[in-house]
């Protein structure tokens, strides 16, 4: 038993060791690439990857009070970009100096952007790593706490709420001061009072959350020369160009019809149910140096832009990249179209491709039940399923029965006459067998 104990604790001790490793290199790869070796020796970094992706320690929050102050600051920084025309320009600025090239296509498309569109580019780049090493966040979160813009204190208490960042002073939830704030901010935004222990593990828990997930985008340097020239040879593959939305259904065809991964096959068949749509999709070929392999971006007419980033990529290809991005286009038309017009048949199509096409496309071949709970989900636009390449299709099947080889087929009005049985003798009961015949009827009637 203590031998057992003892190598149980051994291998704990390993997991324990090996998760750290990972925690770390996650955190390191989540920093600005920019950074010097003196800067990544400081304090603030180091504790920056030692609390990266740590556990909370005690008590939370409820779950439902942590939804509403996530939703709250969202909404109110959505609020102050609207309200705030400074405050929006100098994040357009930061968005087209900082995430995305600056060109004509992706000027118009940040300008036009809804508040929340734009707010979503900002805070991806500012979680997707520690942004208080970034010399413009810090001066852009000391902008904000300074009177440079009028909705500046509500936007930076917003960002602060949801972890995006820290203080301006990068203070987190090791230093008193903030969490003591952090409490103060948590009740104004759910009206719910929470201990000191409880905002600590609220802000390690929403830290957590966002960044060790958002850091999985950050590539390095030479893969992200790899990835740009794997780009380049999709994109001339595919003869997709920017601004021009037929190239486009040009190629999500050529994805339909010889794609290797068969779920990038279906969601292409699917987007191309509603090629009108897919025409009234602005589409922007562009580069930039944050580690965004493309985006969604609804405009502030109702308008739609997909952009693709050629210098970067989400470690699935260009392809699954342009059709998560149409996807995500669909949706949103969707969601946001009167039900009195989701009768109308095109409307009904691309509310079915989303609706298929919202899990995460994977390079895994789909099982026989996939593609049949697919064919199923696809019944209302066409009654023929799809097929795997190679296999002819099901026949329907026969209504009538095969008759068994030299016998009498039976039909609805001819039926196999029961065998003639005889006659229980006076005064005696039926033996079983003839009961249980009697039971079943002779077919006669």
């Amino acid at each position: 038993f203590d031998s057992l104990l003892a190598k149980a604790s051994n291998q704990f001790k390993n997991q324990e060791e090996s998760a750290t490793r990972l925690r770390k290199a996650r955190a390191v790869g989540s920093l600005p690439s920019d950074l010097t070796s003196d800067q990544l020796k400081t304090q603030r970094v180091v504790n920056w990857v030692n609390n990266f992706g740590r556990n909370p320690d005690g008590d939370l929050p409820t779950p439902e009070s942590l939804a509403q102050a996530s939703a709250a600051s969202i909404d109110a920084a959505v609020e102050a970009l609207n309200s705030d025309p400074i405050l929006r320009r100098k994040v357009n600025q930061m968005i087209l100096e900082s995430i995305i090239a600056e060109t004509p296509d992706t000027l118009s498309m940040v300008h036009n952007a809804t508040a929340r569109d734009a707010l979503g580019l900002f805070t991806s780049w500012l979680a997707s790593g520690n942004g208080n090493t970034r010399e413009s966040v810090t001066e852009f979160m000391s902008q904000l706490g300074d009177g440079t813009f009028p909705s500046g204190g509500a936007f930076q208490n917003a960002l602060i709420l949801t972890n995006f960042v820290n203080r301006p002073d990068g203070a987190g939830y090791e230093n008193a001061d903030a969490v003591a704030e952090y409490q103060i901010r948590f009740s104004e935004a759910t009206g719910e009072d929470i201990t000191l222990d409880q905002a600590t593990n609220a802000m390690i828990a929403l830290s957590r959350g966002v960044r060790s997930r958002l850091s999985r985008s950050n590539i390095s340097a030479a893969l992200r020369g790899k990835i740009s020239e794997q780009n380049e040879v999709d994109i001339k593959n595919l003869g997709i160009e920017s601004g021009n939305p037929d190239s486009v259904i040009a190629a999500l065809d050529k994805v339909a019809k010889s794609s290797k991964n068969p779920l990038h096959k279906v969601v292409a068949k699917l987007l191309l149910k509603d090629k009108q749509f897919i025409k009234k999709v602005k589409f922007v070929l562009g580069s930039g140096a944050a580690d965004i392999a493309g985006k969604y971006v609804k405009q502030t007419d109702g308008s739609h832009v997909v952009f693709v980033n050629r210098t970067s990529g989400n470690g699935r290809g260009l392809v699954n990249t342009l059709l998560e991005e149409y996807v995500h286009a669909f949706v949103s038309d969707t969601l946001n179209t009167p039900r009195e017009q989701l009768k109308k048949s095109s409307v009904r199509k691309r509310r079915t491709a989303a609706a298929q096409s919202s899990v995460k496309t994977q390079k895994k071949k789909p099982s026989a039940g996939v593609l049949r709970r697919i064919a199923r989900m696809n019944a209302g636009l066409s009654h023929t399923p799809f097929a795997s390449k190679g296999k002819t299709k099901a026949k329907a099947p026969s209504t009538t029965r095969r008759p068994a080889a030299n016998k009498q087929p039976r039909t609805a009005t001819t039926r196999k006459p029961a065998a003639k049985k005889a006659a229980p003798r006076s005064g005696r009961k039926a033996s079983k067998p003839a009961r249980k015949n009697k039971q079943r009827g002779s077919g006669r009637g």
